[in-house]
């Protein structure tokens, strides 16, 4: 589920991109209709970085087949013409971030059947008798575990995994989460745990918006919806049931952040 999530992102990114350059070029044809404007001159009205228009101006033949599937492969969501690259894969790199890997899913699974699994039958018993102060003390027990599991994934995921195919792909900007452990709200945490669906939601929802002259709050609406029903779509694949939960946890957000 994560997977086609991310599939549809990556190819949302690029029809936009597309659609991007073609009407900045058609912008470009109006402005150009009566004088010979330089790139330099063209970068300035349109404010748009010089290397990026003139690549641009080069559509539809800046698109390659093979950037097309590097995007699709590397750990991004957000298609561009250039993408910073390393000069070559580093081996010793690409064994660590997989030991890692072994390392990190080996303790999430010993957490996940040693200490949440069995917490959770015991929790099963509290709520069919109703006995909510049993149900208290698992929901205690189970905090603990859940929060090493919980922090086990994360380093797996947008540490060595997202590392391990950005060195693969050459993909040199890793920048894949920031300092949330730091964050003074809800919506710093919100902007800086998961930078990769951030920067989509941002570049392809947020700011589309605002340019459509949408109130902010409107747009942070929107923009958690989108987040909240791809997290329900992901978790009614591991769960093999709707129940909103994860989409309702995530529209709590809204009003939390506006406080």
């Amino acid at each position: 589920m994560i997977f086609t999530v991310g599939q549809i992102l990556k190819l949302f990114s690029f029809h936009h991109v597309m659609y991007d350059n073609r009407v900045l070029l058609r912008r470009i044809q109006t402005a150009n209709k009566d004088k010979n404007l330089s790139i330099q001159e063209l970068s300035h009205l349109f404010n748009v970085n010089e290397q990026e228009l003139a690549c641009a101006l080069d559509y539809p033949k800046n698109l390659k087949f093979s950037h097309y599937v590097r995007f699709l492969c590397a750990p991004t969501c957000c298609f561009q013409f250039n993408y910073p690259t390393t000069s070559r894969i580093r081996v010793r790199f690409v064994l660590k971030r997989i030991f890692e890997l072994l390392i990190g899913n080996s303790l999430a699974f010993y957490l996940l059947y040693q200490h949440m699994f069995p917490t959770a039958d015991k929790a099963n018993e509290s709520i069919r008798n109703k006995n909510y102060q049993e149900i208290l003390l698992r929901c205690t027990e189970m905090a603990i575990p859940a929060a090493y599991f919980w922090l086990a994934l994360f380093y797996c995921v947008f540490h060595s995994y997202l590392n391990l195919f950005a060195e693969l792909t050459r993909f040199a900007d890793r920048r894949f989460y920031a300092d949330w452990w730091n964050a003074n709200d809800l919506a710093e945490y919100w902007r800086k745990w998961n930078l990769p669906i951030h920067n989509w939601l941002i570049r392809h929802a947020y700011y589309p918006l605002r340019r459509r002259k949408f109130s902010s709050t409107n747009c942070l609406l929107i923009t958690f919806f989108l987040s909240a029903v791809f997290h329900e779509y992901i978790m009614a694949g591991i769960l093999s049931s709707v129940n909103f939960i994860a989409f309702t946890i995530m529209m709590a957000n809204v009003p939390l952040i506006a406080l």
